[in-house]
């Protein structure tokens, strides 16, 4: 399954696209998640990871987990090179697509308090704030903003 948009194609991640996407992840993230934990991921039935391909070289990716009822968006990221390009929004309309096709009636996801960036395109596909998790961010004591999009 490939979904193309007006920059990017987006399919799911294939084994051999860890080490670009591993990229992106450490490019984006003060603790990036390790290669053992997307390898993990691709395992999980409930988990699914798709990228996006600007030709051929990967840009960015979503990775999620469908639950019964529910879809929780775990990881996120652009190349920066490419951001503010609609990438993100791109790769995020495809996961509520799918949350659409399978009938879920809650997406929640976890943010940064200080990722300002990505709080205005969750706000801008409709979640809203509806918990914080004191000091979640370990490396900084940082706060997660909990958000939901209920359908």
């Amino acid at each position: 399954m490939v979904m193309t948009y007006d920059k990017v194609n987006i399919a799911p991640m294939l084994a051999e696209d860890l080490e670009a996407v591993l990229q992106i992840e450490r490019a984006s993230f003060v603790a990036p998640w390790s290669q053992q934990m997307f390898e993990d991921e691709l395992r999980l039935s409930q988990s699914q990871t798709f990228v996006a391909k600007n030709e051929d070289r990967i840009v960015g990716f979503i990775c999620f987990w469908t639950l019964p009822g529910e879809l929780q968006i775990l990881n996120i990221a652009v190349d920066p090179s490419v951001r503010k390009r609609g990438i993100a929004s791109d790769l995020l309309r495809i996961v509520l697509n799918l949350a659409e096709e399978k009938k879920v009636r809650e997406i929640t996801l976890e943010s940064r308090a200080s990722n300002g960036a990505a709080l205005s395109l969750y706000r801008k596909f409709g979640f809203q704030i509806c918990g914080r998790r004191k000091g979640y961010y370990h490396e900084e004591g940082e706060d997660a903003l909990l958000l939901i999009l209920r359908r």
